[in-house]
């Protein structure tokens, strides 16, 4: 069978170069991608084509199904070839729906008149099945670069092409509208379209594409199928341009890093079988990943998904270097695909994947997954790095080891954490008894104290402990951690607070451990019950504004209200009761942490700093 179109010896110079002979051909139902690392020479194909387009005297041809295509931009229209060039090619002053019809706007036949209510409503549908969320009437000028490019790739569509030639179609796009190109892009691929896509970057050729050519110096140099390319990528990049590889050619080297690839797979998996904790289980693999595939540091990144909110990370880094983190988008994408994701800084977009790329010049990140998904394995490269499927298949399998890590303190969870709940327990009742002691010793030292009041107290204290392990015992996970938003809110319910005075929260997910909750409860039930207590005296009116958040390396819990404000003169030092004398030295004995009691125009607000450091050790 004939190829759908075919390029045969095309020859053609210009200020920018020159082609010689260049040959390739394109399939039905194809997306043949030609990898030019050179704008110019990218430029160079794009006004061989024009040039034949346009009857220009040209050496080579093209065939249509074996049929020659004669010169003219009417052969090119019959023969229904599209070409998109990498600048959009838009009317500014007109509309969204005139730039997609512009040379089939529906009439009121037999009347000359465009009819301009089926021109917008059939705009609308293209829009929409476009899922792309834009008004058809909206003037062009108004609109975004990327968003110019769609309506641009969408006019072209409108012709519904056998065959189209796309000039960089994702180039400096964002990952959204790249996701909009892919899905119209498959479409017209489907319904029977084919596709000639040239572009610098292979990695896109990557992922769109059944075969890949590559053009240096006016020739096509080699050619490797999509499939061939996606298990090999070193290969396709070998043969782009000389890079550093992790795989080297030479048999034996390889076969040398396979057998210690193997003995790294091998150790990480003796450590699902030792008696270490969770933690240093995870320390271990990611520092096994590190050596295995030769990274300049790495992490292990702990993941919820139910509140897509980072649970704890574990970093193994060289002190002479700054580990780069992923941004948090970063890792919520490969949270979503589920899939190995790879970039080096070739990639158009590689440097949104960090705050600072400095140090690293590639990365790879895999899923921890197994019944759920736990979270992400990230290794960062100092050199500029390609991975093959087998290095992607040995990465897999840390992440696999990592995940029956997770798995297993999940189902043991019955007999490790029923244990920790009981230590933790033992400890709770303890803390609850010194409590009791206190209030006592405060009833006999204070004659203004009733019994109620210590009895309120005592008892208040009591729930928001038994509100840690309600929700210890909640978790489908079976984890040691605790979300300190689901443990303010719970000590906000338990509350009596008159129904006049509003209680509004910001608070953002952070995840604490479990022997680290019933200290933070306690702080949170004090602070909550002083602000109600005391901020309103006889007042039947007024808000608390409850607020946590991360900023920098320190938790910070926040409680302001409009009351009465604090006492002139007061000073925490000479003023606290013995609510407060409790919590200010949990804070500074448990967490290092610091009280501190600002006097506003209206109110008064308390904050709690809580290193995370000592949060967490």
């Amino acid at each position: 069978m004939y190829p759908l179109l075919e390029i045969k010896d095309l020859t053609f110079s210009n200020p920018d170069g020159s082609l010689k002979n260049l040959s390739l051909t394109l399939h039905h139902g194809e997306i043949h991608a030609l990898v030019v690392k050179n704008t110019s020479e990218q430029a160079l194909v794009m006004a061989a084509i024009l040039k034949y387009q346009e009857s220009k005297d040209i050496d080579g041809e093209i065939l249509l199904s074996n049929i020659k295509l004669a010169k003219g931009k009417q052969s090119f229209r019959k023969a229904n070839i599209q070409i998109m060039h990498a600048k959009s090619q838009v009317i500014e002053n007109l509309s969204v729906t005139e730039n997609m019809y512009m040379s089939s706007m529906p009439k009121f036949r037999p009347f000359p008149f465009i009819n301009w209510y089926s021109a917008r409503k059939k705009a609308y549908r293209t829009l929409r099945d476009a899922s792309f969320d834009i008004n058809p009437s909206i003037r062009i000028s108004e609109l975004s670069r990327e968003n110019k490019r769609i309506v641009y790739f969408l006019r072209l569509l409108t012709h519904e092409p056998k065959i189209m030639i796309l000039q960089e179609p994702f180039e400096d796009l964002s990952e959204s509208t790249i996701s909009i190109f892919k899905d119209l892009i498959k479409r017209h691929v489907n319904n029977g379209g084919s596709i000639l896509y040239l572009t610098k970057q292979w990695e896109d050729a990557l992922m769109i594409s059944n075969r890949i050519s590559i053009l240096s110096k006016g020739k096509i140099i080699n050619e490797m199928s999509t499939e061939e390319a996606t298990k090999n990528p070193a290969e396709l990049v070998r043969r782009i341009e000389n890079i550093n590889l992790i795989n080297k050619s030479i048999t034996d080297v390889e076969d040398q890093e396979t057998q210690q690839l193997l003995e790294a797979v091998f150790k990480a998996a003796e450590f699902l079988t030792s008696e270490y904790e969770l933690n240093d289980i995870l320390q271990l693999l990611i520092s096994e990943a590190i050596k295995a595939l030769n990274a300049l540091n790495g992490s292990i990144i702990l993941y919820d998904e139910k509140t897509n909110s980072i649970i704890d990370e574990f970093v193994i880094n060289d002190s002479r270097t700054i580990f780069q983190r992923l941004n948090r988008s970063s890792i919520y994408n490969v949270v979503e695909g589920k899939q190995v994701y790879w970039a080096n800084s070739t990639h158009s977009n590689f440097k949104t994947h960090f705050n600072n790329t400095d140090d690293t010049k590639s990365f790879i990140c895999a899923p921890i997954l197994s019944r759920e998904l736990y979270g992400i394995i990230h290794l960062n490269f100092a050199e500029l790095t390609t991975f093959t499927e087998k290095e992607i298949k040995y990465l897999k399998a840390f992440s696999r080891h990592a995940a029956l890590a997770i798995e297993d303190t999940r189902l043991m969870g019955n007999s490790i954490l029923m244990k920790e709940s009981h230590h933790r327990i033992k400890n709770n009742l303890q803390t609850v008894s010194n409590l009791v002691l206190l209030q006592k010793s405060a009833l006999l030292t204070n004659p203004e104290r009733t019994i109620d009041e210590a009895l309120d107290n005592i008892s208040s204290y009591v729930k928001s402990i038994a509100q840690v392990h309600d929700l210890m015992s909640k978790d489908h996970m079976g984890r040691s951690i605790i979300n300190l938003k689901d443990l303010i809110l719970s000590i906000v319910q338990l509350m009596d607070i008159h129904p006049e005075i509003t209680v509004s929260m910001e608070l953002e997910d952070i995840f604490i451990p479990y022997n680290k909750a019933t200290s933070v409860a306690l702080i949170v039930n004090e602070l909550l019950m002083n602000s109600y207590k005391h901020a309103f005296n006889d007042k039947q009116t007024g808000s608390i504004n409850v607020s946590s958040y991360k900023d920098n390396d320190q938790l910070i819990f926040s409680i302001q209200d409009d009351g009465i404000g604090l006492p002139k003169g007061f000073n925490i030092t000479d003023s606290k009761g013995l609510g407060l004398s409790v919590i200010e030295t949990m804070l500074k004995s448990e967490f290092k942490g610091n009280l501190i009691f600002k006097g506003l125009e209206v109110g008064c607000q308390v904050e709690v700093k809580i290193p995370l450091q000592r949060l967490f050790s």
